[in-house]
């Protein structure tokens, strides 16, 4: 079956400045995190034509956690599992029960922070979650002159949802503040990885006091067409008292799926759909927890 297949070159640095000088004699050169996805791919792996790669496993300095009372920051190589560990200790329930659902535990062993967030062809659940949590990513431009710059992580992205950093750009770190004094809300129909068409993910965060909405970050993810994060929802949101009236919810509702039709036309009508749904479901069940603490 594979007797015209070549073997890749595979690199194996163990610190930057290796790494570094990998990537600028073979540009074109494939960084390699878990592999979880790469080797998911039909045509990727293995190939007539094989891809160079440079193995981020013996980098330890991509596999560092630390952690202080406010904020915590995970290398990119350390993987969705160790994040949700960590997690119990530093997120609210929700937000454990978040990252406790993304693939199975076999996949959340194995696949890393950076494969999760740079997949090229579909968007995850892990950077849908990263993108209401406000977290931000260290790009590493790999060059004569390497630069670095941190990106807030819904902007990875384009507005297509193609992912927005060159192939020489390297994540090296992920900084997530803590935010348990907010409410947190995430719901996710199919996979992203094996049904990515039909497949939508939804994650909010909102701020209450006295029973006010005072912030808001919402995030769809549509893993084919890209991460939707709607502005006009947040602001309209922001302000709220709680319980909030059946008839601002349908309005509310209705713009959101007009924002999302406008802005990502490939999406298939089911999709949108359960994105209404989802929206609903969460407003309708805020109201019951401001209902039933009153």
């Amino acid at each position: 079956m594979y007797e015209d297949l070549r073997s890749s070159t595979v690199f194996s640095p163990q610190t930057m400045g290796e790494l570094v000088n990998y990537k600028l004699r073979n540009p074109g050169s494939v960084f390699w995190a878990g592999g979880t996805y790469i080797m998911a791919r039909e045509r990727d792996y293995p190939s007539k034509d094989p891809i160079d790669i440079i193995s981020l496993d013996r980098m330890e300095e991509l596999k560092r956690i630390v952690r202080n009372d406010t904020s915590v920051e995970f290398g990119s190589m350390v993987t969705l599992q160790a994040v949700s560990l960590i997690a119990k200790s530093f997120f609210s329930r929700e937000i454990c029960d978040a990252l406790s659902c993304i693939g199975t535990q076999l996949i959340r062993r194995q696949a890393t922070i950076g494969g999760a967030l740079c997949t090229p062809s579909i968007k995850t659940s892990f950077a849908t979650i990263m993108s209401t949590l406000d977290a931000s990513a260290e790009c590493r431009t790999i060059g004569k002159r390497s630069l670095l710059k941190w990106i807030p992580v819904e902007k990875l992205f384009d507005t297509a949802g193609a992912l927005a950093i060159s192939p020489s750009t390297l994540i090296t770190r992920l900084h997530v503040n803590e935010c348990r004094d907010s409410v947190f809300y995430f719901k996710q129909t199919g996979s992203p990885m094996t049904r990515a068409e039909e497949a939508v993910v939804f994650a909010i965060r909102c701020k209450i006091i006295q029973n006010a909405i005072v912030e808001t970050r919402a995030c769809f993810c549509f893993p084919l067409e890209g991460i939707h994060s709607s502005a006009l929802i947040q602001s309209s949101l922001t302000g709220i008292v709680l319980p909030m009236n059946p008839v601002r919810i349908i309005k509310l509702t209705d713009s959101l799926v007009n924002e999302i039709r406008s802005e990502h036309p490939g999406i298939r009508p089911i999709q949108i759909e359960q994105a209404s749904r989802m929206f609903e479901s969460f407003l309708y069940d805020l109201n019951s927890q401001i209902i039933a603490r009153s």
